[in-house]
């Protein structure tokens, strides 16, 4: 629908009239007025009140309606007259036309509340339609009555627009050109696995009032704010399922008008491991293992196993058959009565891996192993006066293979039995100081064991030292706290007695004797 828009500044020639002219592209269904049609230039009346002349510029060809809002002095004098191209005259205007009061015409205020000032009828009630070709055209307004006032003029070929005031609400067709939209990022075919922003970039003629963003046909996010065009979408691949997805994007201008993008296609990406559950070994031989699992999604079948739980360094073994869901790995070519670490592997067709925890599985001893391991204390050595923490070491071996060593201080265990290799042990004695010895019993994967001789050491707590001056500088009690209140045989330090009576747990009796000996030591 093509419109006419042109303002002239406002023209004041006055006689006993004002007329102000501004041609703009609004347009109006018609008011009840009077007009006068005839073929030919207007007639000159009587008294001219004013005449105003401009040339009006159409750039397409078509029927244009013409409206003018005007406003009178009185119930008289409400006409003037519209000369187009010197050869049609109009007389428009009559008794509906608003009367302004003098205060208005004071003040200029004359269309203040006058938004149905408007008229485009003939004498016929018809509207004033004029043909009009492409290029220049001339309009005359000429004042025949005194005080009529024209405030606008206006030219169009939308007959659908009602103005008011002004008549700026029809200053424009009706917007009927869809915008442009595309999406921009990310690529069609991408492949998702974070969140990623959907960028669609959307124009129109007019004005943009939002762009829409469907995922799967279904409408997920709406931006009404654009940054240099852009509007964006945040899509975040966890709330969709694994696979394609198409996406578009939905364009609005401010006249309602749609347009949809063409549509992309994103892949979204499993990153999310197989969990794995009922991990066991379900048969061992001497030589094999047979580890079993289930996964909550179907997945490859690997074993990674070694004598230690360092994985970088262990042997991996990959079921070649299709991936499932319920997993059985046997891993060959072990040592007979050997304890291996071993972890579960599934990786799903993403490549995304899930690995139990360490284990550990212990192959079944050679047939008729009769033969004991053998085993020998190496630290601490015979005769060594250690304190603190110290490191307990063995050499022991087998025929087939020793699997734990257990350590004994004066023939009671020290801690559990050790079942890697080398079997050496930390150990802090919490025993008083003096003479003991140590033993380690060695056992292979058959049950035999062995037991080393045993290894005498002393103790030793250094309790007390006396400088130079005589006087005690430093004095450690520690040897004698477990002797608070005890009673029984054995008792090589006397006890210090905690009595309760005062109520304040104040030692009773502290007995020294057993740290005199260690001044100086």
């Amino acid at each position: 629908m093509k419109t006419l828009g042109l303002r002239l500044d406002r023209l004041d020639i006055r006689q006993t009239i004002l007329i102000a002219i501004l041609l703009s592209a609004v347009a109006f269904i018609g008011l009840h007025s009077r007009s006068y049609a005839t073929a030919g230039a207007c007639t000159a009346p009587a008294t001219d009140y004013g005449t105003v002349t401009s040339t009006v510029n159409i750039t397409g060809a078509g029927t244009y309606r013409v409206w003018t809002r005007l406003a009178a002095p009185d119930s008289t004098n409400n006409t003037y007259k519209l000369e187009i191209d010197g050869n049609q005259c109009y007389t428009i205007g009559g008794a509906t036309v608003p009367i302004f009061t003098s205060t208005q015409d004071t003040n200029g205020n004359r269309f203040a509340s006058g938004s149905t000032n408007w008229f485009s009828k003939d004498t016929t009630n018809a509207n004033i339609d004029v043909s009009l070709t492409t290029g220049n055209h001339t309009f005359k307004l000429i004042g025949n009555a005194p005080g009529v006032v024209v405030d606008r003029l206006v030219l169009t070929q939308d007959t659908t627009c009602t103005p008011t005031g002004t008549g700026d609400n029809c200053a424009n067709p009706p917007d009927t050109t869809a915008p442009v939209v595309s999406i921009t990022s990310p690529a069609n075919n991408a492949n998702i696995s974070t969140t990623t922003t959907v960028t669609a970039n959307a124009t129109d003629d007019v004005a943009m009032s939002k762009v829409e963003f469907y995922v799967d046909s279904v409408l997920k996010a709406t931006d009404t704010t654009a940054v240099a065009n852009n509007y964006t979408y945040s899509f975040d691949p966890t709330l969709f399922s694994v696979g394609a997805h198409t996406i578009y994007a939905k364009a609005y201008d401010t006249s309602n008008n749609t347009t949809n993008s063409t549509s992309i296609t994103v892949n979204v990406l499993d990153t999310t491991p197989p969990t794995l559950s009922s991990v066991t070994v379900a048969s061992t031989t001497q030589t094999t293992a047979t580890i079993t699992w289930t996964t909550n999604e179907v997945a490859d079948s690997q074993v990674k196993y070694g004598a230690t739980s360092s994985y970088g360094s262990q042997t991996t073994v990959t079921d070649t058959s299709p991936r499932v869901t319920s997993h059985s790995v046997t891993v060959t070519g072990l040592t007979a009565g050997t304890t291996y670490h071993y972890q579960a592997v599934s990786k799903d067709a993403a490549s995304n891996a899930g690995t139990s925890t360490d284990a550990t599985f212990t192959t079944a001893a050679a047939s008729g192993d009769t033969t004991p391991p053998t085993v020998s204390v190496t630290a601490p050595t015979a005769g060594a006066t250690v304190k603190g923490t110290m490191t307990l070491t063995v050499n022991a071996s087998d025929n087939v293979g020793v699997v734990g060593v257990q350590y004994k201080l004066d023939g009671s265990n020290i801690g559990a039995e050790v079942t890697s290799s080398p079997f050496s042990l930390s150990w802090t004695p919490a025993v008083y100081s003096g003479s003991h010895t140590i033993t380690a019993v060695a056992r292979d994967a058959a049950g035999n064991t062995t037991t080393s001789a045993a290894l005498t050491f002393t103790i030793t707590v250094k309790t007390a030292d006396i400088n130079v001056s005589g006087t005690v500088d430093f004095l450690d009690l520690s040897s004698l706290a477990s002797q608070y209140g005890r009673t029984g045989a054995a008792i090589t330090i006397p006890r210090a007695d905690i009595v309760n009576t005062d109520g304040l747990n104040t030692v009773n009796f502290l007995d020294l004797s057993a740290l005199a000996s260690q001044y100086g030591t």
